[in-house]
Formats: structure tokens, C-alpha cells, sequence
């Protein structure tokens, strides 16, 4: 039988000093374990938004820069066929654009992120508007006034457009810093404080074990037990403890400590620490040897750095952080130390991958923009400072889109993976590759002279125009246009240098693609952009000042019994008062979406005039023109439906008219509109009929009272009998399926003649009556004219 001679006080204190020790390495553990999942949490999910931001701004700078190039197809193209096929091209893009820029905008941004999206809002708004300038000129023939302004108006604005894109990417790249930073800095706060409390439950537990050796000095089993409850203890814990005399000579050594040092407490006892717990730095492999001899003072433990390796005995490694605290004796100094330990390495990796993903294309594993920007940075300063030159090439693929839509992103995956490899073997050790986002990639040569760095881009050409993508029987050309710029003391900024290496590479592609163009300052195609707002103040005057007026135009019929039409026309008088044409001041309206205020305002306004003009002694249908714009725009659809019911007006005398180009390229919208007033009365109209090349399959989808035949086919009808053919064919076509024809450009009576032989119902044009402003007298006088038979 052992005896016992603990007294009572004594078992409740070891009793309640061990009780203490195992919650505090409890909450110890837990508390860890909990900081480092919600950082690892904290990080991913920091990575995927703002990746996926990234991704949305990166796919809209692509489609803008697609939709630019539709633009520059118009201009090229000689069949009006084609240049209608690439109108809806144009867009299409648009509206991808506004999806993803919708996308955007539904994250979660914060002041900067809404202020820099609001800016290219509005920059986007004068680029699309200067771009439907020039894209309505194109489909007028107007060619060189298209390009007069796409050069002096829409591509300076879409160059501010890809750089508020920039800044947008530069500023999430930075909340990405930041925010790990903070997760850095939070998970270093974490690890101090949980070094600190293990060293206190270590302190505390010999503390412990000291003060019930003394209260049973005169015990050598109290000793011996406490020195087992002790140890028991150490075994216990996840962490590695190793315990040495004052001299750095090892007593003892934990069961972690032996798994992770590779030896055993028998064989390690009596050695130097430097010797059993043998570690290194991670950052350049140096190793640290004063781990036995370095000065700890008693309550100021020593933390190890965040790069520190474990070199196992079985060479093995462990990414380690340790703790080095000093056991004091009671005349204050230390006379053993205590080393605490344990395993980070599977943290360390994640935080090695995570940083890795930070800088690294997920895709390509080349670097990403982020990691590019950084290293253009410093060329750039370089270049400043050291006068070295650097040559930047901005890469995009051609043809990329068409893999993509044909097999699917896996195969675009597959393929800009490749062309990521081919790429790096084009370039040297110095140079620097990467990824910039979607099919763009970035190369930054250092130290090359401008002949080397003319042929190193022409190979990025050379090389993938002898290169053929196969996926799944399929074989695709795909090349590259390259834009060049040499970075030099007279550089700007790297927002300068990407903005004019990115026109250049523009221009490469609106010159024929797979081809290299070098940026130059004298380049007249870059440097002749400049922006014009002349008439987005004009418009947006007008309708502050109500300096709009209402013309009409009557359309006559040409079958006795039907009532007469007038088309609403729309004038706008300037400060000068001058009487301004539509056609001078709607593309502006068009490019800058002004449209849908323009309409309201005239939808208002006639109808506050029809008022006056209409009365049940005169059959008159009065026609409003409506944009594709405020087809598409929910605003003015709400509007229409709050207004028309408070009118009075009887619905069979309007006549809402939608261009066929409008109604096919927003399709379900018009579709949508006029099915919604149809049910209400009012009467529909489809303006140009003819221009479009799938005009009839769509005509059957539309429910509408008029055709209004496009003029393009009536001037000519007197001498071009296919013209005569194409106009009787939409007559058989609208009569077939219930709806009137209005014959456009109806200019002398033997044009109203063959109209009425065809069968045709109304005649509109100067051969009729010319554009006056709506009046009661204007109306009066229609009704009184004879149409001559």
C-alpha cells in the first residue's frame, strides 16, 4: 500500500492546477484552429470575388474592343447585305457589353468600385454614341465621315473607356492586397497570441509542477507524481516541447518533439539544442545556431520568424514556428529554457499556393495582369532612372472567339494553353510572360534593342500562323495581332504606356490582323482622336429649354375611303434660331442613348397637340417615330404605360413606327411593345421594310398594321423594272397577311400611278407634301387636296 502524505490542500491544488492547464491548451487549440479557417476562408473567398470581378471587366473590354472592330468591318464592306450582317454584329456586342457590365454592377462594390464603373458608364456612353455616329454614316455611305469619326471622336473615348477598365482591375488588385495584408496581419496577432498563451500554460504547468514539488519536499512519491501528471501533459498536447538546462542542454523531449525532430528522447538527452531541433531559414537556406546561447530574459519569450524549416533527423523537413521562453528561479534569473514548436506546414503551403494564385493566370500558370503591371512598373522606372530600354508587346489573339463559339471554352482553354507554351519559347530567361485576361497576353522585354524586339513580335505572328489547333477531328487557323512600344526615359506612366500599346494593338487589327504595328507619337490613326460633345449639350438643352418643335408630313392616300396619315417629324431650333434636321442631331442622340428622353419627349407633346387637331368630323392617324433604344429601355416602356391611358386620345388614330433594323435587332422586345399597345388599340407601323435581308421571316413574328416600303426602292420604279418586281412582291407579301403599304420617297404623279397599278394604299414624299410644322391649318389643307389619279 503506497502512503499518502499529500495533505488536502495540496491534492486540491494540482487537482485544480492541471484541471486549469488542460482547458487553457483546450481553448488554446480550439482558438487556433478557428483563426487559421476563418483566414484560409477569409482569402478564397477574397481570390474568387475579386477574380471573378477581374474576369466581368477583362470581358468587357473585350467585347468593346469586338465591337469597335464590327464598326471598322462596316466601313470596309461594300455589300449592303454584309453591312447590315455586321450592324447586328455591332449590336450584339453592345448588348454583351451592358450583360457583363450589368454583372458587374450587381456585385458586391464598394464607393471607388461604383465611382470608377459610373465614370466608364458614362465614357462608354460617348464611345457608343460617337460609334453609332459613324456606324449610321456607314450604312448612309457616308464612309469617310465614319471614319473621320471614329479617328477624331469614338477611339480617343474608347482608349479613357479600356482605361477606367484599368483602374477598375489596378484598384481590385489592390483591395486584394490589402485584404490580405490584414489577413496576414491578423493571422500574425493570432499566432502571438496563441505562442504566447502555450507559452503560459507551458510556464504555468512547471510553475505548477515546482510549487507542488516544494509543498512536498519531503514526499518522493509527491515528486515523482507530479512529475508524471507533468509529463503526461507535455505528451498530450499537439505542440513540440523541448526542455534544456540554462546551457542549452537537452533534458527532455515530448512525443511531437520526437516526431517532428526525428529523435528520440533517450538519445537526444544530453545533447545541444542546436544539434536535435536543427533549423533553417526557408527564405535562403541559412541555418541558425544560437538557439542554446541566445539571451532570453524571464516574461520575454522569443518568437521565431515566419520562414523557418525543421530538418528532421531522417531528412525530412517541416515548415516550424517556435516559441523560446526561459524557466525563472526564485531569485529572478532562468535556470532552464523551454522551446515550443509545432508544424505549419500545410498553412505555409496554402499560404505559398494562395499567394502564387495571386500573382499566377489559374489557367496558363504564366503571371497574371496583376504581376505584370508590377513588373512593368519597375522597367518603367528603370527606364527612368538607369535610362535602360524595355520593349512592350500587347498580344490578342485573332480568330480566338471562333474556337470558343465552335467547341465550347473547354477547347479555348485547351488552346490558349498552348499558345501561353508556344509564346514562352519565343522569349528569353530576362524577358517576362503573361496573361492579361481573356485572349490577351502581355510580353516585356528587357535590355532589347528595337530591331530585336521588331522580330521577336513578327515571330509571335510567324510562329502561330504555322500553328494549327486541333480538338476533335477540327483544325483551326488562329493568329495574333501585335501592338509595340518602346519604353524609354521620355515614357509616361504605366497607365500611358498600356493605353498606347493596347491602340496599337487596335490598329494592327483594324489593318488586316495577324500583323505587328509599332507604336509611334506622330501615328496620325492613333494620335487624331480627340472627343466632341457639341450636340449631346445641344440635345440636352433642348429638352431643359423645350427648344424642340413637331413638324408633319402628310401620307396621302392612294385607295378612296382611306384616312389620311401624318408622320410626326421632329426639329430642333439652336440658340442662333436656326431650324436644325433630325438627321444632323439623331445620331448624336443615338450614340449618347439620349433617345429615350427624345421620345418621351415627343410622345408628350403630340400628344398634348393632337388635343386640338383631332375631332370626329376629320379620319386622320397621326404616325410617332420610336428608337431601338427606348425599345430596349424598361423607362420609357413604364412611361408609355403610365401615360397613354390619361390622354384621351382614341388609340386607332396613333400609329407608333419602329424601324425594321430596330425591330429585328431587339427582336423580343419589339415584339413585346407592340403586342402590349396592339391590346390597348394603337395602330403599328414597320419603317424602311426592305433593307434588312431576312425582312419577310421576320414579318410573319410582328404583329403590324403598315409596311412603310423603303425609299430606296420607289425612286427608281419609273426606269428599274426589278425595283417595280421587289415592290409589287412586298405588296402580294403585306396583302397576303392584312397589312397596308406605305410606298416612301414618292416624288411626281407617274410614280403615284405605278403605285396604284402595284396596289400599293399610301404615298409619302415630296410629290405629296413637304415637312411643315403641325398646325390645325396644315391638317385642314391635307383634307382638301386631291391626289391626281
Amino acid at each position: 500500500m503506497r502512503l499518502k502524505i499529500t495533505t488536502p490542500r495540496s491534492q486540491y491544488i494540482q487537482a485544480t492546477s492541471f484541471a486549469v492547464l488542460i482547458i487553457l491548451m483546450g481553448l488554446l487549440l480550439a482558438v487556433d484552429l478557428r483563426q487559421m479557417n476563418l483566414q484560409h476562408e477569409r482569402l478564397k473567398r477574397i481570390v474568387y470575388v475579386q477574380n471573378a470581378k477581374l474576369e466581368l471587366a477583362s470581358g468587357m473590354r473585350r467585347v468593346a474592343r469586338e465591337r469597335s472592330l464590327s464598326l471598322h468591318r462596316m466601313l470596309v464592306l461594300n455589300d449592303p447585305f454584309a453591312i447590315d450582317e455586321e450592324w447586328l454584329q455591332f449590336n450584339r456586342f453592345g448588348s454583351q457589353f451592358a450583360d457583363k457590365r450589368a454583372e458587374l454592377l450587381a456585385m458586391d462594390l464598394d464607393a471607388e468600385e461604383r465611382r470608377i464603373l459610373k465614370e466608364q458608364g458614362r465614357l462608354t456612353g460617348e464611345a457608343v454614341e460617337a460609334q453609332l455616329e459613324a456606324a449610321q454614316h456607314a450604312l448612309d455611305g457616308q464612309v469617310e465621315k465614319a471614319n473621320q469619326i471614329l479617328r477624331e471622336r469614338a477611339m480617343p473615348i474608347q482608349n479613357q473607356v479600356f482605361g477606367q477598365l484599368t483602374q477598375l482591375n489596378e484598384y481590385q488588385l489592390k483591395l486584394i492586397d490589402q485584404a490580405a495584408t490584414d489577413a496576414e496581419l491578423a493571422y500574425i496577432r493570432t499566432r502571438n497570441i496563441t505562442y504566447l498563451l502555450g507559452t503560459l500554460v507551458i510556464l504555468l504547468g512547471v510553475y505548477f509542477a515546482v510549487f507542488a514539488i516544494r509543498r512536498t519536499a519531503t514526499a518522493e512519491r509527491k515528486l515523482y507524481d507530479e512529475m508524471e501528471k507533468a509529463q503526461v501533459t507535455l505528451e498530450s498536447i499537439g505542440d513540440g516541447v523541448i526542455t534544456t538546462d540554462g546551457a542549452g542542454v537537452i533534458e527532455y523531449l515530448n512525443l511531437t518533439a520526437e516526431q517532428l525532430s526525428g529523435w528520440n528522447n533517450h538519445t537526444a538527452r544530453g545533447r545541444h539544442l542546436n544539434e536535435v531541433f536543427r533549423v533553417i531559414r526557408e527564405s535562403d537556406r541559412s541555418q541558425i545556431t544560437d538557439l542554446g546561447s541566445r539571451e532570453v530574459r524571464v516574461g520575454q519569450p522569443f518568437y521565431s520568424t515566419s520562414d523557418v524549416l525543421l530538418l528532421g533527423k531522417d531528412g525530412t523537413e517541416h515548415a516550424v514556428e517556435y516559441t523560446l521562453a526561459a524557466v525563472p528561479n526564485p531569485d529572478g534569473t532562468h535556470s532552464r529554457l523551454v522551446l515550443g514548436f509545432h508544424d505549419v506546414s500545410t498553412m505555409r503551403k496554402l499560404s505559398h499556393q494562395l499567394s502564387h494564385q495571386a500573382s499566377h493566370d489559374v489557367l496558363t500558370g504564366l503571371l497574371n495582369r496583376r504581376a505584370f503591371e508590377l513588373h512593368l512598373e519597375q522597367a518603367i522606372e528603370s527606364a527612368h532612372a538607369d535610362h535602360k530600354q524595355y520593349a512592350l508587346c500587347y498580344l490578342d489573339l485573332d480568330q480566338f472567339k471562333i474556337v470558343n463559339d465552335t467547341c465550347g471554352h473547354l477547347a479555348g482553354d485547351e488552346l490558349l494553353k498552348q499558345i501561353g507554351h508556344r509564346f514562352h519559347g519565343l522569349i528569353r530567361h530576362t524577358d517576362v510572360l503573361a496573361r492579361l485576361g481573356g485572349d490577351e497576353f502581355g510580353v516585356l522585354l528587357e535590355d532589347c534593342p528595337e530591331e530585336k524586339a521588331m522580330l521577336i513580335a513578327q515571330e509571335f505572328c510567324n510562329n502561330l500562323n504555322e500553328y494549327r489547333f486541333a480538338w476533335k477531328e477540327k483544325l483551326f487557323e488562329v493568329g495574333v495581332s501585335v501592338g509595340l512600344i518602346f519604353i524609354n526615359r521620355e515614357s509616361g506612366s504605366m497607365y500611358d504606356v498600356l493605353s498606347r500599346v493596347d491602340s496599337a494593338c487596335y490598329v494592327a487589327k483594324e489593318q488586316g490582323r495577324n500583323r505587328v504595328h509599332v507604336y509611334h507619337q506622330e501615328d496620325e490613326v492613333l494620335s487624331q482622336r480627340t472627343s466632341e460633345m457639341e450636340w449631346v449639350h445641344s440635345i440636352k438643352d433642348a429638352l431643359k429649354l423645350d427648344r424642340f418643335e413637331l413638324y408633319a408630313q402628310e401620307i396621302a392616300p392612294l385607295i378612296e375611303g382611306r384616312e389620311t396619315h401624318f408622320e410626326i417629324l421632329l426639329r430642333l431650333r439652336n440658340e442662333k434660331d436656326e431650324l436644325i434636321s433630325p438627321h444632323a442631331f439623331i445620331p448624336a442622340a443615338e450614340r449618347y442613348n439620349l433617345m429615350p428622353e427624345v421620345d418621351q419627349w415627343v410622345v408628350r407633346t403630340a400628344f398634348g397637340q393632337f388635343k386640338t387637331l383631332l375631332d370626329e368630323s376629320r379620319s386622320i392617324v397621326f404616325s410617332i417615330n420610336l428608337s431601338g433604344q427606348s425599345l430596349c429601355d424598361d423607362g420609357f416602356t413604364d412611361f408609355l404605360e403610365a401615360f397613354l391611358p390619361t390622354t384621351g386620345i382614341r388609340p386607332e388614330q396613333v400609329c407608333f413606327e419602329i424601324t425594321e433594323t430596330a425591330a429585328i435587332s431587339n427582336l423580343v422586345q419589339a415584339m413585346t411593345l407592340i403586342d402590349g399597345l396592339r391590346q390597348h388599340g394603337y395602330l403599328f407601323a414597320l419603317d424602311d421594310f426592305g433593307r434588312g435581308v431576312s425582312s419577310f421571316s421576320y414579318l410573319k413574328n410582328l404583329s403590324i398594321d403598315y409596311i412603310k416600303i423603303d425609299g430606296s426602292f420607289i425612286q427608281d420604279i419609273k426606269t428599274d423594272p426589278l425595283d417595280r418586281l421587289l415592290v409589287g412582291s412586298i405588296y402580294d407579301v403585306a396583302e397576303l397577311l392584312g397589312i397596308q403599304t406605305i410606298a416612301e420617297f414618292v416624288e411626281d404623279d407617274e410614280t403615284i400611278k405605278l403605285l396604284r397599278e402595284i396596289g400599293v394604299d399610301y404615298a409619302q414624299g415630296y410629290g405629296i407634301a413637304r415637312p411643315a410644322p403641325l398646325s390645325l391649318e396644315l391638317i385642314d389643307s391635307a383634307m382638301q387636296k386631291v391626289i391626281p389619279e
